[in-house]
């Protein structure tokens, strides 16, 4: 009799919001800077289609059912990840690093 393997039951990656801020404090636009390279290096090609970037100063109300889903507060850059029914799978914020997103990535098949 067969079992159910680890990829039938993994969620499947169906968005990544990237929420950035272009006008703020310069420390955090510093950051937020270095996050906006690195999402920019990572989600090329067939990945590019999964991202959705949202600048939190300029589209709040757009970022807002988003960031809605955190229990808990937030700091900016944020990377989410969603499945298809807008289910936070994984979400990580501020400082973050190349590596870590795409390992997350290749956890979601992707």
């Amino acid at each position: 009799m067969g079992g159910v393997t680890a990829a039938e039951v993994r969620p499947k990656l169906h968005q990544v919001v990237y929420i950035t801020a272009t006008e703020i404090c310069a420390c955090s636009r510093e950051i937020c800077t270095r996050g906006d390279r690195l999402i920019a290096q990572i989600f090329v090609g067939d990945r590019r289609k999964l991202l959705k970037v949202i600048d939190l100063v300029k589209d709040a109300k757009v970022a807002e059912p988003y960031l809605d889903k955190l229990d808990q507060a937030f700091q900016i850059p944020m990377v989410l990840f969603f499945d298809s029914r807008d289910r936070l799978l994984w979400h990580t914020g501020g400082a973050f690093s190349k590596e870590a997103i795409l390992k997350k990535l290749g956890e979601f098949g992707r």
